[in-house]
């Protein structure tokens, strides 16, 4: 098994895969593996171990080994699917995690960067997921930017998994802001201390309930009157729940000095009417600049 390519998908479904003891992948940097079975534990750590220069590793239903290894030195960023996860390298600086993990994680004290959380507890023993989440967000509390899906946020506050203070994060990532995401994003924010840039990716405030809106008001999040700086919101609809919480926001962020709002397609009136709407919300912040795009 010898390979001069850079990139290297495999999605096949097989079955009792067997890495050869010469296995030589040189120039290898990207590394997709899916729906794949190993023989043994050995095969997977051969594979690894000769990849000398992988950077970008992505696994997902890999079968018949309990707990993959993380331990070749080089990959920078992994992505994990359905995986118990077990690291040994100092130089992994991005970990993105999709589902939970099988079982409790363990190695994951590292130096990361960045880390992005996609699971759900999604059926099973609710304790396995209480543990396996625990671990996870332990392991990863270091990190400096974290993104984090609203459904994920609203399991881990449903299970009341606990959720260690990220001092040093100071860029938060949200994906699809639903109002479930709403009642805990306040809890999050508290956990945020130092947060400069809080980005919502994917941005619907159709449904938002009155609870939701009583929680975020009664929130007494430091980082908003402290140490935010820059908001960014994708996909804004400008509907009535979305415009009240950018007027909370510009009311609360107290050092804010951007906020740039992407408004989803709409015609052309429809988006005056909103730039219009936005750019004549007050702000606390003098040095706050709102951007329409």
């Amino acid at each position: 098994m010898d390979s001069e390519s850079d990139v290297w998908r495999m999605d096949s479904g097989e079955s009792g895969l067997k890495v050869p003891s010469k296995v030589c992948l040189p120039s290898l940097k990207v590394l997709r593996l899916c729906n794949i079975a190993f023989s043994n534990d050995d095969s997977w750590s051969r594979l690894l171990s000769n990849c000398p220069v992988l950077e970008d590793l992505h696994y997902c239903f890999i079968g018949n080994i309990w707990k993959l290894g993380i331990c070749n030195p080089t990959p920078k960023r992994l992505r994990m699917d359905h995986c118990k996860l077990g690291i040994s390298n100092p130089t992994l600086k991005r970990l993105h995690i999709e589902h939970r993990p099988k079982g409790r994680s363990c190695g994951l004290e590292i130096s990361l960067d960045e880390a992005r959380i996609d699971f759900q507890q999604g059926g099973g023993n609710p304790s396995n997921y209480i543990e396996a989440a625990t671990d996870l967000l332990r392991g990863i509390c270091n990190i400096q930017k974290l993104g984090i899906s609203g459904r994920a946020l609203a399991d881990l506050i449903l299970y009341s998994v606990p959720i260690p203070s990220f001092h040093n994060v100071t860029h938060l990532a949200i994906c699809w802001c639903l109002d479930l995401c709403l009642t805990q994003l306040p809890y999050l924010l508290t956990r945020c201390e130092s947060l400069e840039t809080l980005v919502f990716e994917h941005f619907d405030g159709r449904n938002w309930s009155p609870a939701a809106w009583y929680q975020l008001e009664e929130s007494r999040a430091s980082c908003l009157s402290a140490s935010l700086k820059t908001i960014e919101m994708l996909n804004f609809d400008g509907n009535e729940h979305e415009m009240e919480f950018v007027k909370y926001l510009l009311k609360n962020a107290r050092v804010l000095e951007s906020m740039k709002i992407h408004i989803l397609g709409k015609y052309k009136k429809q988006v005056l009417e909103i730039t219009k709407k936005l750019l004549s919300l007050p702000k606390v912040s003098k040095k706050c600049n709102v951007v329409v795009v």
